[in-house]
């Protein structure tokens, strides 16, 4: 087990695993300007697959059993803090367990996070938890993008349905609990379904 770092008053970018998050960390890439050297300045909260586009993230943060299994090994070889919302007696001592609390607010400052339904409610309440003032979404689509869900070709059972009737109604009144705790969530994810934050292009975000 290690110490969580610590967010209070930071920015931090949150990557989730939507189709457009390469575009989005390529996007304003040229021979002048390094996003990630951008980003890097920032604090991250890796969510799953993304960690492999930002070895330089303070946390990773998953959910499912299966996906500690299926990525084992940059898990155990990698040097930051790695955190999960799902207990298990399976996993190495690199792997920090947190509480999850049902909670219409955001719970600060202690060792439970807000339950939420998918891994990126979850690591956006982890980051609220770790003082974060303001938190900025990346891969957060919640949708499909030119038929895909996850910009991976990891095999998934996610669906339409799945989006439209669990995760999207699911953020319902998480824009509200943000305000209530006093931190700004910006979602900079193109054309992203949730609609629950206010939509900044990455380029004025940084």
């Amino acid at each position: 087990m290690s110490k969580l770092p610590d967010f209070t008053g930071e920015t931090v970018f949150l990557l989730g695993g939507g189709p457009s998050l390469l575009d989005s960390l390529g996007e304003l890439e040229d021979e002048t300007y390094d996003i990630h050297k951008e980003i890097r300045k920032r604090r991250v909260v890796a969510i799953n697959e993304s960690i492999y586009c930002a070895l330089y993230a303070d946390i990773l943060f998953f959910r499912d059993i299966a996906w500690y299994f299926g990525n084992k090994e940059v898990v155990d070889a990698w040097n930051g803090v790695v955190v999960t919302s799902t207990a298990s007696t399976f996993y190495s001592s690199r792997v920090n367990v947190i509480k999850m609390k049902h909670s219409n607010d955001f719970l600060v400052g202690c060792g439970t996070i807000r339950y939420g339904r998918s891994s990126g409610h979850l690591a956006l309440s982890l980051a609220i938890n770790l003082g974060a003032k303001r938190c900025v979404l990346l891969g957060f689509d919640c949708r499909f993008v030119d038929g895909r869900s996850h910009f991976h070709s990891e095999n998934n059972r996610t669906t339409a349905l799945t989006y439209s009737s669990d995760f999207l109604p699911a953020w319902d009144g998480w824009g509200d609990a943000a305000r209530r705790a006093g931190v700004e969530v910006v979602n900079a994810t193109p054309g992203s379904a949730i609609l629950e934050f206010q939509y900044r292009p990455l380029a004025e975000v940084l």
